[in-house]
Parts: structure tokens; C-alpha cells; sequence
């Protein structure tokens, strides 16, 4: 896309054209769409095109937030082909702020207090129906969460780039298996695709709160210990992630979401495999972080096996 297309779709979704626009590009993440800064009327907006055709823009979700109280940008206008190609686009408010990395020596730019409330806010959310990715109308496409959740392990992917074995694949398939019955229980919830804190999807205002959560193309209807499992990866006591100088309050967070777990438990150990799995899909093969994770994965495999 060139700026006369956004320029022309900005005015066919507002039917009014911009006084400015000027392309926009994320500090962090925005990778899935193209994005414009855009003036009409002297009011500030923010227009997206997703990059795929197939993607949506998670309208459904994102007015779920809204009603929940979670702060995210108005949505302004939304078209589900108005792309050049067919993709879905939006235009959103524009809000103020720096998107937050939480992997950062010095203390994360929010208070993690208000990051595990706003989580537990979304996990309230029910979908119409279904599970895994949702769609604009609120449904998902499998019958349970054990159909969504196999795929989520990438066995195929870390198959073909050499991250496991067959073997090991076939074994980790097994265990996955093994859990239909709890997997089959998961009562559906929508999440933010296991990364609210990654890629800048949460903005943070210069008084230091929250100002916005952002991507809603992302979501999922699935169990909320499956994204809760990503803070005991990150921040947890498994020592998984390669940076270990964080001061992230993982206790703060937790408190304030409000809910106790054990991380050891065979299902949240079941979700662990799945993150090392999503790891060695795309990390270097040659690094400690790759051999550290199969080994990790052996173990788990093993473990699981028996559990």
C-alpha cells in the first residue's frame, strides 16, 4: 500500500478526506498490519490494514474490552474487505503513549498491580461459541480446547526446521493426547493470544497507567491458565527466559489477578511444553536458549508420559 491508497480509504471509511497523514511504524511490533497517522477534522486517528486478507480485525473483541472497562482506542469506522487486496481495515482514536516492553532492566513503565486486574478483566469474557482464533462475530472454529490447543504445540513446524525429532514430535502428540479429558473440561475465555505484554500491545501514558491495550485481531477463546503459564515462563522460578536481571513483581501481578495455581500441575505442565514448543519454532538452533528449551522438553515429555 501506497500513502494515496490510505489517503483514499481514509476517505471512502470517513467520507471525509485527511488534512494529514503520514505513515506510522510501531517502536515495538505492528508487524501483522500497515499503519497511517491521520488528521481529519483536526481529530487524530490511527488507520490499519492488516497485511493478510484473511485476517480480522477483532471487532467482536474489541467491544467486549470496551464494555468491560478495559481501555482500548475508540474505534471509529472498520471495513472487512476495504483493503486494496481484500484485507480487513479500521480506523481507531489516536492515543498518546510509549508501548511498553516488559524485558527491561529497570521496573516495567506500568504497574503490574493494574496489568493482573486489567488481565483478569479480560478473562472474564466469555465468546459466543467455539474455540481457538475468533472471529468478528465472536465464535471460534473448534469444538473444544484440546482441537484448539494441538495445533498451538508446532510440532509440525519444529519438525521440519530440525528443532525436534519425529520421534520426539510423535511422543510430545501423545501426551497432548493424553490430556483431552482436561483439555475437554476448559470452559472458554477470551485471551489476548498468550503476548498482552509483548509487542507492544499494552501503551503506557506519561502519568505511568495503562493507557490503551491494543491488537484484537489476535484473540482466542481458550483457558486462561494457558496465557497465565507465558508470566511463570517469563518471570517464574523455571529460569526458561534468557534475561534473568527482569524486576517484573510477578507476585504483584498475581495478587491482583487473583487467582492460585499451582505451576507445577500436570496441565500448567502440559502449557509449558507448548511454550518451549512456540520457542523452537522460530529461535536459532544453535543457541543455549534452543538447547536449553529440548532439554527442558525432554523432561517434560518424559514426565507427562507418566503423569
Amino acid at each position: 500500500m501506497i500513502d494515496d491508497q490510505a489517503r483514499a480509504l481514509t476517505t471512502e471509511l470517513l467520507s471525509a478526506a485527511p488534512d494529514a497523514l503520514l505513515p506510522f511504524r510501531p517502536t515495538v511490533g505492528g508487524d501483522g498490519s500497515r499503519q497511517w497517522r491521520v488528521t481529519v477534522e483536526g481529530r487524530d486517528l490511527l488507520l490499519k490494514v492488516n497485511r493478510r486478507p484473511e485476517q480480522v480485525i477483532g471487532i467482536w473483541y474489541h467491544g467486549r474490552l470496551r464494555e468491560a472497562g478495559v481501555p482500548v482506542p475508540e474505534l471509529v469506522a472498520h471495513s472487512s474487505t476495504g483493503g486494496p487486496e481484500g484485507q480487513a481495515c479500521a480506523i481507531f482514536e489516536w492515543v498518546d503513549g510509549e508501548p511498553a516492553e516488559f524485558d527491561c532492566v529497570e521496573a516495567p513503565p506500568y504497574d503490574e498491580w493494574e496489568l493482573g486486574a486489567l488481565l483478569r478483566r479480560i478473562h472474564s469474557i466469555a465468546p459466543k461459541a467455539g474455540f481457538g482464533p475468533l472471529d468478528d462475530s465472536g465464535r471460534a472454529p473448534c469444538r473444544d480446547w484440546s482441537e484448539a490447543f494441538v495445533p498451538l504445540l508446532h510440532l509440525g513446524l519444529c519438525v521440519r526446521r530440525g528443532a525436534i525429532t519425529e520421534a520426539l514430535a510423535e511422543r510430545a502428540l501423545r501426551v497432548a493426547h493424553r490430556f483431552a479429558d482436561d483439555l475437554g473440561r476448559v470452559e472458554p475465555r477470551a485471551l489476548h493470544y498468550e503476548d498482552i505484554m509483548w509487542n507492544g500491545n499494552v501503551l503506557v501514558g506519561a502519568d505511568g497507567r495503562i493507557a490503551a491495550v491494543l491488537d484484537f485481531s489476535g484473540a482466542v477463546a481458550g483457558d486462561p491458565l494457558w496465557e497465565l503459564m507465558w508470566f511463570d515462563y517469563y518471570f517464574g522460578e523455571y529460569g526458561l527466559y534468557p534475561r534473568t536481571d527482569h524486576s517484573f513483581d510477578f507476585s504483584r501481578f498475581r495478587h491482583a489477578y487473583g487467582l492460585e495455581y499451582d505451576p507445577h500441575a500436570p496441565l500448567q505442565r502440559l502449557y509449558l511444553m507448548s511454550a518451549l514448543l512456540e520457542k523452537l519454532s522460530f529461535t536459532d538452533l544453535a543457541s543455549e536458549r534452543a538447547r536449553s528449551h529440548r532439554a527442558m522438553l525432554e523432561v517434560l515429555v518424559r514426565e507427562l508420559a507418566r503423569a
